[in-house]
């Protein structure tokens, strides 16, 4: 009798249809200029369902403080703040998720003052790094490679979020 026929499935072994989400994940990616690479810390244990929780706030934050004005009501979410964010986990087990992100230009400035400040508001003992990605293809490739580098394992490649699947708002403004 095989005693781990029914043992849960080894979420951090490289997998083929994981390596096959890896190489679809990196092509959708580099079809979009990502403006930001964003990193979000928890360190403490939390589920995925609880990880996702926090992201979705963290974004409903963002947008409620970034688009507030007029000039942003007509315009589609997509067309303002968009992202993909793949989760790994810390070496004592906590998540993190990496994002690459797409935010209107006209936000950068204020998102690289406040992004971390919004996410210590609802993970007080976490921590974020945001970092502009620079102009080139290499940047951006070289951003796609290291977000995706575990993508290709069950944890990462069955948990990845995209900002559409969080339910946020369709547009922007008040």
């Amino acid at each position: 009798m095989n005693l781990y026929r029914h043992a849960p499935m080894n979420l951090y072994r490289v997998t083929e249809d994981g390596l096959r989400i890896q190489r679809a994940l990196r092509q959708m990616l580099a079809t979009v200029r990502h403006s930001h690479f964003v990193t979000l810390g928890f360190h403490a244990d939390k589920t995925p369902a609880e990880a996702q929780a926090a992201l979705r706030l963290w974004s409903l934050d963002v947008i409620s403080r970034l688009f507030r004005s007029a000039v942003f009501v007509t315009m589609p979410l997509a067309e303002l703040f968009s992202f993909v964010a793949l989760p790994e986990f810390t070496k004592a087990g906590h998540p993190h998720y990496h994002l690459v992100l797409w935010l209107h230009p006209d936000r950068y400035a204020w998102f690289a003052r406040c992004a971390d400040r919004l996410w210590k508001r609802i993970v007080p003992t976490g921590t974020s790094d945001v970092q502009l990605i620079g102009p080139t293809a290499v940047d951006h490739a070289t951003v796609i490679s290291y977000a995706t580098k575990h993508a290709s394992r069950p944890f990462s490649s069955t948990e990845f979020i995209t900002s559409n699947m969080l339910y946020l708002p369709d547009s922007g403004g008040p």
